[in-house]
This record gives structure tokens, C-alpha cells and sequence, in this order.
């Protein structure tokens, strides 16, 4: 294989960047020129994707997708939701898919309703009453399949959003990435066994999804290397990545980090070395390149 069709490809690799901080990046003009990318601003703006996209109306699709929007929806609310609550969910989800293709968040809450009556629960809950908010904001339309939507980059800024809506967002949204992902192929290797990009995910204040458990996160961390694709987290401190339920530690091939006030035993579980980078200057970073145990010192800008 030549190394220029690999490159090729990697000129076709798509971004999806998380603004969860301050809309920084979502209004930095020259990352966004050099990427091409189109911005969304949650909650003003949906996010023009089929997010519950079953490419297969099979039964096996269907449970699975239901499953997945299931899970996520009660990650992303920090209120402890019971058995019943998440059995509800999961059959207005599978309701929902069955009757409608695309699907929207509005089918789903019309589905729960439908569920709620059946089992003479009254719909002013927990689960009931957020879902119905998720829907009055419009934060998806099913304009775009996800074959068309990670093709390009986009920055998806929630930052003006509550954490919750923020939380529903990105889930959903690693939801359809980690079920378009495990629809590609192997990406391409260039002759010396490295794989070419397709996706790119970056999460910006990543502390505010990292501690969720959330399977599809997980499962892109983990697997996700030979689709072509590859995540990105951007947080203030080494101890976010250290989560009771998965150390995502154990899956970051570079590490960067710039000037930090972190304790050592924290920087050390990242770059396995104790270091102090309380005195680097602006734009110098230190990192630990793969099978080499010397930190590298980086002026990554002036």
C-alpha cells in the first residue's frame, strides 16, 4: 500500500469537538477555518443528526439502540432513577424506533406517555418531566444520517447549557459515534503499520463526562483504534481520568501536559514519572512517547 493513499485518507478525517468550557474554541476563527468546521450552539441550535439512527430495523438493532439511549439518558441525570423509571424508558425507546424512522426526542417522549398511561403512572416524575425539557429545547433534528454528519467537523458548544442538557448532548451524540464507528471497516495501515484517521472526538473539560461511566465513551477509548478513530480530552487535572468504574488512563497513548499545580503522585500516574510542572513556561509541555520511558520536553507554542 503507499503511504500517499493513507494520507489521503487522513486529509478525510472529521472532527467532532465538545466545547463543555467557556465557548472558547467555538469561537476561535482560525481553528475553525484551518478544520472547516460548522459550529452548533446548544441549546439555541439542534445538532442536525439522526442521533438514534438503527440502520437496521431488526429486533436485535432496535433493543440494542433503546438500550444505549437508556443508559445514557440516566447517566446524564444526576438523580438516582429506579428499575421501573429505567424499564419505562427503555420500552418507550423501543416503542419509538419501531414506529418511526427517523426518530426524534419528541417520539420518544410521546412513547414514555404512552407508557406511563398503560402502567397508570402519572407523568410528572422525574424521568418524564426531563425528557419533556430535553424535547422543549429541540436539541436534535434528523436531518443528517451519521454517515454524512461525522464526514464533516463540527463544534458542538453546550457550554451555555445546564450540565445535564450538556451531559444528554454528548452522550447521545458518543452514542451514534461509537454505532457509526463499529460500522466501518478497518481503516487503512501505511507501510509502516500506523492507521489512518477517520474521526477525531475532542472533549473539552472532559471532568464533566468522565466520571459517568458512560458505555459508549468507553467502548471508543478502548476500540476504536482500528476504525480510525482516535479522542482527544482536555481537563485541568490528571486525577479526573482515574474514575472508580474505568481508569482511562490505561488507554492514553500521548499524554500532554502543560504547566499544572497538580500533586506529583498525580502527574506521575500520567506521564510514570515524577515531575514538577508548576515552572513551565507559556506554550512548553512535557510528554512521554510510546515504549520510551524519558519525558520530552515540547515548546508547542510561542
Amino acid at each position: 500500500m503507499k503511504l500517499i493513499q493513507v494520507k489521503n485518507a487522513m486529509n478525510d478525517c472529521g472532527f467532532i469537538i465538545f466545547d463543555m468550557g467557556k465557548g472558547d474554541l467555538a469561537n476561535d476563527t482560525d481553528l475553525i477555518g484551518t478544520l472547516g468546521a460548522t459550529v452548533i450552539k446548544v441549546p439555541a441550535e439542534p445538532v442536525p443528526l439522526d442521533v438514534l439512527y438503527v440502520e437496521e430495523k431488526s429486533n436485535n438493532a432496535i433493543l440494542d439502540s433503546a438500550r444505549r439511549f437508556r443508559d445514557s439518558f440516566m447517566r446524564a441525570n444526576t438523580s438516582r432513577l429506579g428499575g421501573k423509571q429505567s424499564d419505562a424508558v427503555r420500552e418507550a425507546g423501543i416503542r419509538a424506533l419501531r414506529k418511526h424512522s427517523p426518530i426524534t426526542l419528541t417520539n420518544l417522549r410521546d412513547a414514555l406517555e404512552e407508557v406511563y398511561n398503560e402502567k397508570n403512572k402519572k407523568t410528572d416524575d422525574i424521568v418524564f418531566s426531563t425528557l419533556k425539557e430535553m424535547c422543549d429545547y429541540n436539541l436534535f433534528e434528523p436531518s443528517m444520517s451519521p454517515e454524512e454528519f461525522f464526514r464533516r467537523s463540527w463544534i458542538i458548544d453546550v457550554h451555555e447549557a445546564d450540565e445535564m442538557t450538556q451531559r444528554f448532548v454528548v452522550f447521545l451524540v458518543i452514542d451514534a459515534i461509537d454505532s457509526y464507528l463499529a460500522r466501518l471497516r478497518d481503516s487503512a495501515l501505511d507501510d509502516e503499520f500506523n492507521r489512518a484517521l477517520r474521526l477525531m472526538v475532542v472533549i473539552d473539560e472532559a471532568r464533566k463526562v468522565l466520571g459517568f461511566g458512560q458505555p459508549s465513551l468507553i467502548n471508543i477509548v478502548r476500540t476504536s483504534r482500528s476504525k480510525g478513530g482516535a479522542v482527544l480530552f482536555i481537563t485541568q487535572s490528571p486525577d479526573d481520568f482515574a474514575q472508580d468504574d474505568e481508569n482511562y488512563l490505561d488507554n492514553i497513548g500521548l499524554p500532554i501536559c502543560f504547566r499544572t499545580n497538580a500533586k506529583n503522585s498525580s502527574l506521575k500516574s500520567v506521564l510514570g514519572s515524577s515531575v514538577d510542572l508548576a515552572g513551565l513556561g507559556n506554550g512548553v509541555c512535557i510528554t512521554r512517547l510510546p515504549d520510551n520511558p524519558t519525558l520530552v520536553r515540547i515548546q508547542a507554542w510561542q
